[in-house]
């Protein structure tokens, strides 16, 4: 039988991993999947937007990089930032219910190894 706590344990590092724990293969790959492609999206747009943030308020950036910095802030538009939104959510989920499920399948699977229903 798979302990609970460990599900639980493995479940908080990455989405999917609590399943993979708990022998569910398929299961757990395709939330690891699911939570990597949203991740990946959502850093896409972020990671550049953030970069091009800090360069505008350096004080010691040249012209030419504010001006890249700012060409990527501008350019940045409210679709990107509604698929970021879209994503976070999506991922925040998978992690809420990867958590859930882990934690039910190892106890249910220790209330059955130990007779008890």
């Amino acid at each position: 039988a798979r302990r609970p706590l460990n599900a639980v344990l493995n479940a908080l590092l990455f989405p999917g991993l609590g399943q993979l724990y708990n022998r569910e293969q398929e299961k757990g790959l395709g939330i690891l999947g699911a939570a990597a492609v949203a991740a990946i999206v959502l850093l896409s747009v972020v990671m550049p937007y953030v970069s091009a943030s800090f360069t505008l308020g350096s004080p010691n950036a040249s012209e030419a990089r504010r001006e890249s910095a700012q060409a990527v802030v501008d350019g940045t538009s409210a679709g990107q930032w509604l698929l970021v939104i879209i994503c976070g959510l999506i991922y925040v989920a998978l992690y809420a219910w990867g958590i859930f499920d882990a934690w039910k399948h190892a106890h249910s699977e220790t209330q059955q190894a130990l007779g008890v229903r």
